[in-house]
């Protein structure tokens, strides 16, 4: 089975993988689709996942233009348990990313899209609160992640 744009419409879908299983690529895929079905004016990406990293991730504008649509992301994001030799790094890097990300969520809830992407919600959820993203999924009419 190929999953397409069309099968999302209306739906909430998280992909989930190991590191390297081409998430964000097969992300990016399925938003080109939805942009061509509901238009750039109804969709918001929020990118959560830092620059590619020893070959892993990367941004979903790696992987096609973000040229007329919502494209929220921070400044500065670190991969936490890449870039932190201890318990405590690591435990900064997720609080500094959150409060990186945090604003874009709020932004989004302020002014909701039909269609909400998210690359790499994993960066979020190390320190925010899962109720955000329950909340941007309840605001969008179609939401699709990617973890």
């Amino acid at each position: 089975m190929r999953l397409s744009g069309r099968d999302l419409l209306g739906r909430k879908v998280l992909i989930i993988g190991e590191v390297g299983a081409g998430k964000t690529r097969l992300t990016a895929s399925l938003l080109e689709e939805l942009l061509r079905l509901v238009g750039a004016a109804e969709v918001t990406v929020i990118d959560m996942a830092p620059p590619r990293f020893a070959g892993a991730g990367g941004r979903l504008r790696d992987y096609l233009s973000a040229e007329g649509l919502r494209y929220l992301e921070p400044e500065r994001v670190v991969p936490p348990r890449l870039a932190g030799r201890t318990a405590e790094e690591v435990l900064a890097h997720a609080r500094a990313n959150y409060e990186a990300l945090r604003p874009l969520v709020l932004a989004y809830l302020q002014r909701p899209t039909k269609v909400l992407v998210v690359n790499d919600l994993s960066i979020y959820l190390h320190a925010g609160p899962l109720e955000d993203v329950l909340s941007c999924a309840r605001a969008a009419e179609t939401f699709l992640a990617n973890s």
